[in-house]
């Protein structure tokens, strides 16, 4: 709603378009990253989605539909979902053993992210 608020009060639509991405899906099972959370098994593409929206892009879509400036949604959550094996987790840095999984192997889902934006520009 902060940020709802400061696009509706601050930003010209006529002069400026603006984009709000949703969020990165996680791949945590049993618990987050910090209580006992693991991704280990997420070393394969998904075949079939969970099926349950996130509750913090259920509530950004909610937002933008009340804003009056125009929002465009690059909703990136579900097609990332599929590519759950797209990030470093335990394999990018097996020294370590930290599973990472926030961040995302380049090439890979960022660069689909930036295509869609460039999409949304032409």
């Amino acid at each position: 709603m902060t940020w709802a608020s400061w696009v509706d009060n601050h930003i010209n639509p006529r002069k400026t378009q603006v984009f709000f991405r949703s969020s990165s899906p996680t791949h945590f099972r049993g618990g987050q990253w910090n209580t006992g959370g693991s991704c280990t098994e997420a070393n394969e593409p998904l075949i079939q989605l969970s099926g349950i929206p996130e509750e913090k892009d259920i509530i950004a879509e909610e937002v933008i539909k009340q804003m009056k400036t125009p929002v465009t949604l690059l909703n990136i959550t579900s097609l990332s979902e599929y590519k759950i094996d797209g990030h470093p987790s335990i394999y990018g840095n097996q020294s370590s053993g930290v599973q990472d999984c926030s961040h995302w192997c380049l090439p890979g889902i960022p660069d689909v992210w930036n295509e869609l934006l460039y999409l949304h520009l032409q």
